[in-house]
């Protein structure tokens, strides 16, 4: 069997296309590292195991993979055998596999033209490059603490987890942000100058807003097909919503929810075509390691019935890696 991970993208759109799904199941939280001749040997004990596939964006594993049997009772008995199960110091979760949507629940991509210069101004992010692949978002706060209040800071990362040598950090006020800016423009951090400028903000960005499927939306919920999703990394996109969340089964909408000046706020809005999946959602992903980060996944809680709720809001904040 070919290693998934070095089979050209219109193959691996192939394999899809062609896999029977009823003999199918899905396998999550596998290390990055992992084969799929090492996915194949985990159930080939006890199975006859037709293919097994490592899921990748990009040509990088993205931590998931996929196993087709050549009968469907055998997907009852991995899924019973194997489900939350440790693998190589990962707890891995097991369910049937489901075929994609059959159309794309995502609005497409702004493709605007990059702001001049002079379409950008000051905010309180800073975009910090150069940096050493060492470096982590802890690292990058701690160097940057001295300047001022922080809110956050992030390492932007490849799929497999990787640093992508710039980061950004975000400062409770604009005046910090300049002096972080005047102090390590050209710093010398661990053998490599770094760049820092603020970050490139459109203006119109300002202009984005919440709608009402995100808005004043916090976790917390009761059980329904809905779910709140925090501490996510600023960069993600919507795009990477569907591509995480269809691994346990249909979205029907998921978004991403703004702060008040229309910008990421690191918390997301999802919904799943039955509440059932919603719950398998909160089993198998909440605390779930994503870009660096744990995510926190509750049951979405609307502003209409949020009433006396501080527990749950210092819950999340607290949990917030970049928060002080």
């Amino acid at each position: 069997m070919a290693d998934a991970l070095t089979v050209p993208g219109d193959e691996e759109q192939r394999s899809k296309v062609e896999r029977n799904y009823e003999k199918s199941i899905f396998v999550g939280n596998i290390p990055f590292e992992s084969t799929a001749k090492d996915i194949e040997q985990i159930f080939s004990k006890d199975f006859d195991v037709v293919r097994a596939d490592i899921v990748t964006r990009r040509g990088l594993s993205r931590g998931m993979a996929t196993v087709e049997f050549s009968s469907i009772e055998d997907v009852e008995k991995a899924i019973a055998q194997f489900d939350r199960t440790e693998y190589q110091n990962r707890e891995i979760f097991v369910r049937q596999d489901h075929p994609p949507p059959e159309e794309k629940r995502r609005e497409p991509e702004s493709r605007s033209t990059p702001a001049k210069d002079d379409d950008r101004e000051p905010n309180p992010e800073v975009f910090v490059g150069n940096l050493p692949y060492s470096v982590s978002w802890q690292t990058l706060k701690d160097e940057f603490r001295s300047i001022g209040s922080i809110v956050r800071a992030d390492i932007l990362t490849d799929r497999s987890g990787r640093s992508r040598g710039y980061g950004t950090v975000v400062f409770r006020s604009t005046a910090d942000a300049q002096a972080a800016i005047d102090k390590y423009n050209g710093f010398e951090l661990e053998g490599r100058r770094i760049e820092v400028r603020f970050g490139r903000e459109k203006k119109e960005a300002k202009t984005k807003k919440n709608s009402s499927f995100t808005e004043g939306v916090i976790g917390g919920g009761e059980p329904s097909k809905t779910i709140f999703v925090g501490n996510l990394p600023y960069i993600t996109t919507k795009a990477d919503l569907f591509d995480l969340f269809e691994t346990v089964g249909r979205v029907t909408r998921a978004e991403i929810q703004l702060e008040a000046r229309g910008r990421a706020s690191g918390n997301a809005v999802v919904e799943f075509e039955m509440p059932e999946l919603a719950e398998l959602a909160i089993k198998n992903l909440d605390n779930y390691n994503y870009g660096g980060r744990p995510l926190l996944i509750a049951y979405a809680k609307y502003p209409a019935n949020v009433e006396n709720d501080e527990e749950n809001d210092e819950k999340f904040a607290d949990a917030e890696m970049g928060d002080e």
